[in-house]
């Protein structure tokens, strides 16, 4: 979970925020009409973070687990009286045995940068229908709202 920012715009926060190396408190969890198990998590500012960032705020991260799917959400709700800026995402690690065989499907015409080149701020568009990765890369897309899917030689995994 990345959150307040995105890298490191603000010198002061870790890389990616705080978020992602919180201890998070466990609320509650349940079990819906379809089944799915349903857990929710949080984090509100303490000592440590107020130093580092100044605001009120509580993140609520709620995972659902069904026969299917997971599904992830986040809510960010500020508690203070300041409004703050900031950036969240939750950051997609997908686990493949052999990245040459691997192929993501609907980034076509979004736009990205390239974190490997020096020049790595510099908007790139995806011109391919299908992306096949042949080696490292770490390029980040942003406002992407359609359906990506990675396909591998073991399985097809879909993220909305």
């Amino acid at each position: 979970i990345v959150f307040p920012q995105f890298l490191r715009p603000n010198q002061n926060l870790p890389s990616h925020g705080f978020a992602r190396i919180s201890t998070w408190k466990y609320v509650h969890h349940e079990i819906d009409e379809k089944n799915s198990i349903i857990a929710i998590f949080s984090l509100i500012q303490n000592d440590k973070i107020l130093s580092l960032w100044p605001y009120k705020f509580n993140l609520m991260y709620i995972v659902e687990l069904s026969e299917n799917a997971l599904t992830t959400k986040l809510e960010i709700k500020n508690i203070g009286t300041e409004s703050f800026s900031f950036q969240a995402l939750l950051h997609t690690y997908i686990n493949v045995k052999n990245i040459s065989n691997t192929i993501i499907s609907g980034l076509k015409d979004k736009m990205y940068t390239n974190q490997l080149i020096k020049e790595g701020n510099q908007l790139i568009k995806e011109v391919d229908e299908e992306k096949k990765i042949n080696d490292e890369s770490d390029s980040i897309f942003s406002n992407i709202e359609n359906e990506i899917n990675v396909e591998t030689s073991e399985r097809k995994i879909s993220v909305k």
